[in-house]
C-alpha cells in the first residue's frame, strides 16, 4: 500500500478576471494585452473604394495577359511552306 507523507502546497488565490487584460513584464508601465482598436478605421465606402481598386488592378493584368498571350490563340508554331503554301499541289 501506498501512503503519501507530504501534502500538495496551498493553491494560490484566484487572480481578478482583470488581470488577464493587461500585460505586465514586470516594469513600472504594465500596458494593455489587447489593443486598443477604434470602432471604425476605414469607413465604408473607403474600404469599397479600396476592394474595387483592387480588383481593378487583378482585371487589369488578367486583360493585358489576355491580349499579350498568343500561344492561346495559335496553339501552333508559324509555318512557311514552299510553293505559295502548296496552293497549287493541293488543288486550292
Amino acid at each position: 500500500m501506498l501512503t503519501l507523507t507530504h501534502s500538495l502546497p496551498p493553491l494560490p488565490p484566484q487572480l481578478p478576471e482583470e488581470a488577464e487584460l493587461h500585460w505586465d513584464c514586470g516594469d513600472a508601465y504594465p500596458e494593455p494585452a489587447l489593443d486598443q482598436v477604434p470602432k471604425s478605421i476605414v469607413g465604408v465606402r473607403e474600404a469599397a473604394a479600396m476592394l474595387l481598386a483592387g480588383l481593378g488592378v487583378y482585371v487589369a493584368v488578367y486583360q493585358t495577359a489576355l491580349a499579350v498571350d498568343k500561344p492561346s490563340t495559335q496553339p501552333f508554331a508559324d509555318k512557311t511552306f514552299p510553293f505559295d503554301g502548296l496552293k497549287k499541289e493541293l488543288g486550292r
